[in-house]
């Protein structure tokens, strides 16, 4: 090969235009004439300027890694996984959160000592555990979403996100289940009516207020006496069907007739915006009552907890709580576990031998 070239081919081996090579590289280039209109240019020279402008581009790379944030790694989760996940909207709600939080955090320096201030700082605000156990978990799942791009380099460590020693579940008593009841009357009578319902049902079912607003006709089935609920696209990401109490069925048939109740869920199944005004209207409602009823520390979950704490209370098994309830993990469950009856007679006569006395009565085999 010869030691010059043409204009084009060193065009071509910077892999530039013209115009570019006219303003940005052949200023730096020695020329050499050739003949009355001919140029060329040393190869040598090219050669350096090509290396010297990918180690820019290098160094520009870099720089650009070194200056993402924890908002980069967000909008690429949102982008390759949640936005076409289950549970979209509300996702974009926790992302929004998590963002306003630490979004302008560089990933570089976004390690276990970032992530401790920033739990300590939630802590100090009386964040519930499990909101901040929901806030870092979407934040390490971004961290691993943007490994393999090159953005960090490992993980880093989640500290133990406690839960406060004197931290309670908090349950109905049965007195405080028919205050809260009472308390419907504080609005107008077709919105105490359906209060009224809403509370019976999930303190029977142990369903979270998104799961009722979903049920329709067809999430109700009949076999024998027995009238059974299936909650559509639950929190978990699946369906759960389970048995009614005769009040529970009772009171979703009576919301099911009500024009008034089936012109609020209209759309929750399909819309997430109808879902959340529902959501929010319900839950609004639900504070007054428990306003009205000097219950300040009860929310709608408090009926989840109630339903749970009843099932055990009674003697039902935790396993079988579990199902009930649809825990994806029985330490979910195990919360209520203290609950149950302490009593253990019953587990000393299951164990009684069913077989005549002669052959387990140990005296016979020690003469």
């Amino acid at each position: 090969m010869s030691n010059y070239v043409t204009q084009a081919e060193a065009e071509a081996r910077l892999s530039v235009s013209r115009t570019l090579f006219e303003a940005n590289f052949r200023p730096q280039l020695t020329e050499y004439s050739v003949g009355p209109r001919g140029l060329r240019f040393r190869w040598d020279e090219i050669e350096a300027l090509l290396a010297e402008s990918a180690a820019s581009q290098q160094e520009k790379d870099a720089a650009m890694f070194f200056r993402r944030t924890v908002k980069d790694a967000l909008d690429h989760a949102w982008r390759v996984k949640w936005s076409k996940a289950r549970g979209a909207f509300k996702k974009a709600q926790l992302v929004k959160v998590v963002e306003k939080d630490i979004g302008d955090k560089r990933l570089g320096k976004f390690d276990y000592n970032a992530l401790e201030e920033w739990i300590a700082k939630m802590q100090d605000e009386d964040q519930a555990a499990a909101t901040i156990r929901s806030k870092v978990s979407c934040a390490m799942t971004a961290l691993k979403l943007v490994m393999p791009k090159g953005w960090i380099k490992t993980l880093p460590l989640v500290p133990p996100i406690a839960t406060p020693d004197n931290a309670k579940v908090r349950w109905l008593t049965a007195d405080e289940e028919a205050a809260l009841i009472k308390a419907c009357g504080c609005q107008r009578p077709v919105v105490e009516k359906v209060m009224q319902d809403v509370i019976v049902f999930l303190v029977d079912t142990g369903a979270r207020v998104g799961e009722l607003l979903k049920v329709r006709e067809d999430s109700l089935t009949e076999k024998g006496p027995t009238t059974y609920v299936l909650f559509l696209d639950r929190k978990a990401g699946d369906d759960l069907r389970i048995p009614l109490t005769a009040r529970a069925r009772d009171a979703i048939k009576r919301l099911l007739a009500s024009r008034y109740w089936m012109a609020r869920v209209r759309g929750t199944r399909d819309h997430a915006k109808r879902f959340s005004s529902a959501q929010n209207w319900l839950t609004h409602r639900f504070a007054e009552i428990r306003n009205h009823a000097k219950l300040p520390d009860v929310t709608a979950h408090t009926l989840r907890h109630t339903c749970a704490s009843r099932l055990v209370q009674a003697g039902v098994g935790i396993y079988k709580v579990q199902k009930f309830l649809g825990h994806s993990d029985i330490r979910m469950t195990e919360r209520y576990a203290h609950l149950a009856p302490s009593d253990l007679d019953d587990a000393a006569r299951a164990l009684e031998p069913k077989v005549p006395a002669s052959v387990t009565n140990l005296g016979d085999y020690r003469k």
